[in-house]
């Protein structure tokens, strides 16, 4: 096992240090692997993410390997091949969960440039019904969204793959019901950006739900920050404003009574609106 994990970093760090990331040098090393270790052939790496495949297995090697697939994925990216690229996303992802840049770029391409390289391979968008092409981009909506599943599993508080989710509910699925309870838990976990509070907000609106929009930005008003201008924490106000017309006056100082306008922050310094006590059940539920 050392013989051969040697064997693929002294291969490794010969090839960075010679400043080159050359495609004989790179096919050299990975049919080294693939020839120890049959698991990771590439034919049988499908929904590879998430099962380990090679933990323990490429020890400290297994970044850089996982680095090197990503090129190879990032070159079947640039030739539009559909099967190698969903393919080497999967395997890039299972040698190492770790990167969310893996996640984020290879849900995106699952998303949103597969699906048109295979209407492509149908024979295009204006020859074949719009049946089918609906019927592609769906199905490459829910690879996707499995995909951020899985990644949720490794990254279980971070608010970019609930984003991620969201905008693929919104603009593949036209699911605006399942984008807004997206946004939602993107918007209660740390380090969540301004802007999933509000557009969770917006949803609400849009889908019929003035009420719970009202409600939920009254709350969010004063978490905001007013030095920070990514908040847009005047927008935010004007939106609480509009709504308080829609719902016909029914709260009298509707914003003052219930949100404290030019009130006290949140105790982490404004940045976060209210978080829910369930929200890790919540993402366990997501990921099952």
């Amino acid at each position: 096992m050392k013989s051969r994990n040697s064997i693929i970093l002294l291969v490794v760090v010969s090839l960075l240090g010679a400043g080159i990331l050359a495609h004989p040098l790179e096919q050299a090393l990975w049919g080294r692997v693939r020839e120890n270790q049959p698991a990771l052939q590439l034919s049988e790496v499908e929904g590879a993410a998430g099962h380990g495949i090679v933990i323990g297995l490429l020890s400290g090697a297994r970044a850089l390997l996982a680095d090197l697939v990503w090129i190879r994925c990032y070159s079947a990216w640039v030739d539009n091949d559909v099967d190698r690229c969903f393919t080497l996303i999967n395997l890039a992802v299972g040698i190492d969960p770790r990167p969310l840049f893996f996640w984020i770029n290879g849900g995106r391409m699952l998303a949103y440039d597969l699906p048109v390289w295979r209407v492509e391979q149908a024979g295009g968008a204006r020859e074949i019904p719009d049946s089918v092409v609906e019927r592609i981009n769906r199905d490459q909506a829910r690879r996707a969204l499995d995909f951020y599943r899985k990644g949720l599993l490794y990254h279980p508080e971070n608010p970019w793959l609930l984003v991620d989710m969201a905008n693929i509910h919104q603009r593949k699925l036209n699911d605006m019901d399942e984008a807004a309870r997206h946004y939602r838990m993107a918007a209660e976990v740390p380090n969540a950006p301004y802007f999933a509070g509000r557009v969770y907000g917006e949803l609400l609106r849009r889908i019929g739900r003035t009420r719970e929009a009202y409600e939920w930005l009254t709350r969010l008003y004063p978490t905001l920050p007013d030095d920070d201008p990514s908040a847009l924490k005047a927008i935010v106000l004007k939106r609480i404003e509009e709504l308080e017309r829609e719902l016909g006056g029914e709260e009298e100082d509707g914003l003052k009574k219930r949100s404290g306008v030019g009130g006290q922050r949140s105790d982490d310094g404004g940045r976060r609106g209210r978080r829910s006590g369930s929200l890790a059940r919540r993402v366990e539920e997501e990921v099952r």
